[in-house]
């Protein structure tokens, strides 16, 4: 499960995750979801408790075998071999996107090397 989990310095108790993969079906659960108001204007759909739990329980931590470049480098291939032919083509367009938002951020200015001896 990828989550992006974002809080606010002003409002310290309430946090928002967001999903950068769902590790359950999607239609269901968006269906399913309850509804709420976050702020004024905005409704949002929440996933259930039950849905999260089961799907934290079905998916053990990774161990340290993670812990090289080596390890690292092979779950990473391990989970891209795992992904269906519709989830890699998500994620492709993901990191095609990705990189045209990079591609068009303005570039930092180098600053000039100090002299030597000032």
């Amino acid at each position: 499960m990828t989550v992006l989990n974002f809080y606010s310095e002003r409002h310290k108790p309430v946090t928002v995750d967001v999903f950068v993969t769902e590790p359950f079906d999607f239609d269901h659960e968006y269906e399913q979801a309850m509804q709420g108001e976050l702020a004024a204007g905005l409704t949002v759909r929440f996933v259930s408790i039950p849905t999260l739990s089961r799907k934290a329980v079905t998916r053990p931590e990774p161990g340290w075998e993670t812990a090289t470049w080596e390890g690292a480098r092979r779950a990473q291939l391990q989970a891209a071999l795992a992904l269906s032919v519709r989830e890699r083509l998500k994620a492709l367009d993901g990191m095609w996107r990705l990189s045209q938002h990079l591609s068009s951020m303005p570039r930092p200015q180098r600053r000039a090397a100090p002299a030597h001896g000032r």
